[in-house]
């Protein structure tokens, strides 16, 4: 039997944020990437959901 796992959404998709644990997640686990990578992507395109999604090949 498999459990599913509910994320918790955040409120604006629009930008990303590194401060929150469950965002953390959220985003590595909706961009299927690191929390290294993710942090990387933010430090050279900004937090800006769409830029970081283009800069991963989203």
């Amino acid at each position: 039997m498999s459990e599913q796992i509910h994320l918790q959404e955040p409120k604006d998709k629009n930008f990303i944020s590194l401060r929150e644990p469950w965002e953390v997640e959220y985003w590595t686990q909706t961009l299927g990437i690191t929390k290294q990578k993710l942090s990387a992507a933010i430090r050279a395109v900004g937090n800006g959901a769409k830029e970081v999604k283009e800069h991963c090949g989203k």
